[in-house]
């Protein structure tokens, strides 16, 4: 959202310091650039799809974490699961695929 480049850029593939990097450190990684530039999250809107596992028992416990590390309120956090429904890789069971927005906002003192 701040322009600053994706995963890749921050956490190349090709540096064997990130091989089995935890995702935390990432997610921390991407609030402290938006507090370094001057911004806050308002909320966030996550989809994962797989077809396994079923995720609905996951998804509290993982507000929990994401909002704990962010310091927002699970109220600030949606996180989806669907499926493909047995369409391309994902239905198939090889893959899955996340997406996400998050809503920033500039911080103005007064």
């Amino acid at each position: 959202a701040l322009g600053l480049g994706d995963l890749g850029t921050h956490f190349p593939d090709t540096d064997p310091k990130n091989k089995d990097l935890d995702s935390k450190q990432i997610l921390s990684f991407a609030k402290g650039l938006a507090k370094e530039h001057g911004y806050t999250i308002e909320n966030i809107d996550a989809s994962i799809y797989a077809e396994k596992p079923k995720l609905m028992n996951y998804i509290p416990k993982m507000k929990q974490v994401i909002s704990e590390l962010l310091n927002i309120t699970p109220s600030q956090l949606n996180i989806k699961a669907g499926t493909n429904e047995g369409q391309d890789s994902i239905g198939k069971s090889l893959s899955i695929a996340a997406s996400s927005t998050c809503l920033l906002r500039r911080i103005t003192w007064l």
